[in-house]
């Protein structure tokens, strides 16, 4: 039955559920992203915790690939770090640098995690769930947008709520640099080190925090605007689609009229011609959607609209002809 076989194939290639540069939601409690994809590896690998509001922990690991032994799924990571932060405290931070670590998997929760309508991918999913799965996002991201503007104010940087990364960063450089004032007041502390290089060195502890946590913070939103561009592109993609049958068909009997001298052969390569041409275009503007390059809303219609532009000329011209 289908269960069995989606069992066979987790286990023998779970590796294919994987697609580079986009959320990997099939593990419990974990949202994974992976940059490249080499064999059966996985390069730069990202792991972020979900649903929770209190903790924060994100995986970072510069390889990783996915195992399976009887009903467990393995995923294996080489060279990282942990990193875990109090979201109601953001001085609350530790990180565990690790040579390898497993984050071990129950098949049956795994294809219990992907069985519904949420977690199936995007080709898949109806509409209504890839919209409902959109607003998803867009709640999380405004949920992010929170936490950065918080420990923005926390830290003492008061900027635009619309600054990048790197501009945050350079904030943060500055107030590395700034005079931390001296105080009297008594604090548990090594007493061979001065109150002030003390301080100094806690500020740009935490300092150091927040800017990793930053990171993670962009790194989520950049992920979840890119997912958002994917479900889009493939809302769009389930008309476009559609339509495209009408207009080749607008294409195709003038086009008949006009080459129909020319036999069979001129025909057939003509119409492989045009659908190449539509294809080529179709791919092209999903992949520049899905980077976020152009609107998903362009890159989907755009060889719609290619095509009824020519047919438009075709049928022009086959008039004319008669």
């Amino acid at each position: 039955n289908a269960r069995l076989l989606a069992r066979d194939i987790y286990q023998k290639k779970p590796e294919l559920t994987i697609e580079p540069g986009y959320f990997v939601d099939m593990i419990p409690q974990y949202t994974m992203i992976v940059k490249e994809l080499d064999g059966q590896e996985f390069k730069d690998v990202k792991i972020f915790s979900k649903n929770t509001t209190s903790e924060q922990t994100t995986i970072y690991a510069e390889r990783g690939s996915l195992a399976s032994s009887g009903g467990i799924i393995t995923v294996n990571l080489q060279n990282g770090e942990i990193h875990e932060i109090d979201l109601e405290n953001y001085d609350h931070y530790r990180k565990i640098k690790f040579g390898t670590h497993q984050i071990i998997i129950s098949i049956d929760d795994l294809l219990l995690n992907r069985t519904s309508e949420a977690n199936r991918t995007d080709r898949e999913m109806k509409v209504p769930a890839m919209i409902e799965k959109i607003q998803q996002n867009k709640i999380s991201i405004e949920q992010i947008k929170k936490r950065i503007t918080t420990v923005k104010q926390d830290i003492g940087i008061n900027s635009d709520n619309d600054m990048t990364l790197g501009t945050i960063i350079d904030e943060i450089e500055n107030l590395k640099n700034n005079d931390i004032p001296k105080k009297e007041e008594s604090r548990d502390y090594n007493k061979d080190i001065p109150i002030d290089e003390y301080e100094q060195k806690e500020k740009i502890r935490s300092l150091n925090n927040n800017a990793r946590q930053f990171q993670n913070e962009f790194t989520l939103i950049e992920n979840y605007e890119k997912n958002n561009n994917k479900y889009l592109v493939e809302i769009h993609k389930k008309f476009t689609l559609a339509v495209a049958c009408i207009l080749f068909t607008l294409v195709g009997a003038p086009l008949g009229i006009l080459v129909r001298k020319g036999g069979i052969t001129i025909a057939s390569a003509l119409s492989i011609a045009f659908f190449l041409i539509y294809y080529i275009l179709l791919i092209w503007g999903e992949q520049l959607a899905d980077r976020a390059l152009l609107d998903p809303a362009i890159g989907s219609w755009m060889p719609n609209i290619v095509l009824f532009i020519v047919g438009l000329i075709i049928l022009f011209l086959s008039d004319k002809k008669n």
